[in-house]
């Protein structure tokens, strides 16, 4: 099951990566995921590539709104300052907590923190690898 999992986040952040550069929006994505979860993952997917720079976007306008990229911009990019500036393969768990808690107000259970520094992971890994696929 982990392997599907992993698999499938993988190809989510393939698709969301070709979303990004063709320009479409979150309210687009929207209509067609109509789930909170899928959404937030959308999100720092698309926070990640704006933070990495790694992709060039056809459209003129943020992806995301002004307030979804003030709520998780310090959460997204300190695990992407992390990796590739220290070529850290993981952040601290509690720090993370303690970023989402004073941006955000929001006091998430650990299990959720790993599960979207997993995306942005996910995401660092496919637009900037550390490590050769063998």
């Amino acid at each position: 099951m982990p392997g599907l999992l992993t698999s499938r986040m993988q190809h989510g952040c393939t698709c969301f990566t070709c979303a990004i550069a063709a320009g479409l929006l979150v309210d687009a994505l929207m209509q067609a995921l109509n789930e909170d979860g899928c959404m937030l993952g959308a999100k720092i997917v698309w926070i990640t590539l704006m933070e990495t720079r790694s992709v060039r976007r056809w459209a003129a306008y943020n992806p995301v709104t002004d307030d979804t990229l003030h709520d998780w911009s310090g959460f997204v990019s300190m695990i992407v300052d992390s990796y590739l500036n220290r070529q850290m393969s993981w952040f601290p768990i509690e720090r993370l907590q303690l970023e989402l808690s004073a941006v955000q107000d929001l006091c998430a259970p650990p299990h959720d923190v790993v599960e979207w520094a997993r995306i942005v992971y996910t995401v660092l890994e496919k637009v900037h690898p550390q490590f050769a696929k063998e």
